[in-house]
């Protein structure tokens, strides 16, 4: 999970694709957004 959370905040790609998943507006995209931003708050606690 460390890893993903690192790519995530290398990657600003990874803004673009939860927009484009948030426009199709799926419950995976809920489930995606709800996971980016634990782990945004992950990445904030442990840094």
């Amino acid at each position: 999970m460390p890893v993903s959370a690192r790519s995530v905040l290398t990657r600003p790609n990874a803004i673009l694709t939860l927009a484009t998943v948030r426009r199709r507006g799926s419950e995976r995209g809920r489930r995606a957004r709800q996971v980016a931003l634990v782990r945004t708050a992950v990445i904030a606690i442990v840094a």
